[in-house]
């Protein structure tokens, strides 16, 4: 793993600036996408974040499992007030893929759980 990680920095490094060359050449930046992006970078850093405070846990793994809970926890309620604020678009199939996942996810959760 450990040697792994200095070829995936450098992949990614090198990603980020042929990308930033790609817009740079550009005469208009277009805009479409760019959220999409941000958003990646976004959970990109909050997954490195955690597992930075993570090291510093007495339990590693028991700190990114929490992390990973709670990030889940609070995209699924940021989307649901999206749905009651009428902001997103749920004609896309990516809505009933979605309904399809958050069903089997609340199923698999129950039976762990064991909640009724």
């Amino acid at each position: 793993m450990t040697s792994d990680r200095p070829t995936a920095l450098g992949n990614l490094q090198i990603a980020v600036t042929a990308f930033e060359r790609q817009l740079g050449a550009l005469e208009e930046v277009p805009s479409s996408g760019l959220e999409e992006l941000k958003g990646a970078v976004d959970d990109v850093r909050m997954r490195i974040w955690s597992v930075l405070m993570a090291a510093n846990s007495k339990d590693y793994r028991g700190f990114l499992e929490r992390f990973r809970l709670r990030r889940a926890a609070d995209n699924l309620q940021a989307l649901a007030a999206d749905v009651d604020a009428g902001v997103l678009h749920l004609g896309h199939r990516e809505a009933t893929d979605l309904a399809k996942a958050v069903k089997e996810v609340e199923k698999r959760l129950k039976k762990a759980l064991k909640v009724v």
